[in-house]
C-alpha cells in the first residue's frame, strides 16, 4: 500500500459537496471514459474512438493503447467494489475524487496509473456563506457560475462592470475575462461588492450569471 502524503488544508464555510472531508485530484489517461462507472461504458468509448477516429491515427495520434483500457477498467471496478461513500468528477485529462474514508486513495493509487496527484482536506473554520479576509473593502462576494454566453450578453456584462468599475472588485481572472474575448464564465470568477442591487442587473443580462453571494467577514 502507498502511505498517504500530508493533506492540504483548504478554509472552507462547509465540507466539499456539503458532505466530504478530502479530495484527491490526479491526472488520469482517458479520464473521460469514467463519466459512467461501468465497463460496457468504458468499452463503448474504445469503440467509438476507433471507429471514428481510425483515419485519423497517426505516430502523434495512436489511439488508446491496451494499458490505458485495462487501468480504465481496474479503476472502474475499485470504484464499483467500494465500501466507501465517494463522489467522482471526471476532467479533461484527469479526475477529482471525494470521499470521507481517506484509504480509498491509497487503494486507488494501489490500482490506477495516475499522475500529480494532489490531496486536500476540507477546514471548516467559518460560518456557512462567509468569506474571510484581512482587510475587507466590501460587505460582499459573488461568485459566477460556469457558462457560455452569447456575444451580447459578454458585451452588456463587460459594460456594466466597466461602468462601475469603482464599485467593484474583480477577481484577477474575471479582471482578466473582461478583457478577452472569451464568452465562457467560471466558477471561481467573483465580484466583490457592497450593494446587491448589482446582482439584479448581472441576473437581468444572463439569469444564470450568479451561483452565491457569501458575507465578508474580517480576520
Amino acid at each position: 500500500m502507498h502511505p498517504l502524503p500530508k493533506f492540504q488544508s483548504v478554509s472552507r464555510d462547509r465540507l466539499f459537496f456539503d458532505q466530504y472531508k478530502y479530495c484527491m485530484t490526479a491526472m488520469l489517461n482517458e479520464a473521460s471514459c469514467l463519466r459512467r462507472l461501468t465497463h460496457e461504458w468504458i468499452d463503448e468509448v474504445v469503440q467509438m474512438r476507433r471507429t471514428y477516429h481510425t483515419p485519423l491515427l497517426s505516430a502523434r495520434n495512436p489511439g488508446m493503447p491496451a494499458d490505458v483500457i485495462d487501468n480504465l477498467h481496474k479503476i472502474c471496478q475499485l470504484l464499483i467494489d467500494t465500501v466507501h461513500p465517494f463522489k467522482l468528477i471526471v476532467e479533461f485529462g484527469g479526475i477529482r475524487l471525494y470521499t470521507n474514508d481517506a484509504v480509498l486513495f491509497d487503494q486507488l493509487l494501489a490500482v490506477g496509473h495516475l499522475g500529480f496527484v494532489n490531496y486536500k482536506q476540507a477546514v471548516v473554520d467559518r460560518a456557512r456563506d462567509t468569506v474571510i479576509l484581512k482587510n475587507p473593502q466590501h460587505r460582499y462576494r459573488s461568485y459566477f457560475s460556469r457558462a457560455k454566453l452569447t456575444d451580447q450578453q459578454k458585451q452588456s456584462i463587460v459594460q456594466f462592470l466597466n461602468n462601475n468599475r469603482d464599485d467593484f472588485r474583480l477577481s484577477p481572472c474575471l479582471a482578466d475575462w473582461v478583457s478577452q474575448p472569451f464568452k465562457w464564465t467560471e466558477p471561481y470568477y467573483f465580484i466583490d461588492h457592497n450593494d446587491t442591487a448589482c446582482l439584479t442587473m448581472l441576473s437581468l443580462i444572463n439569469s444564470r450569471l450568479i451561483k452565491k453571494t457569501n458575507t465578508i467577514l474580517q480576520g
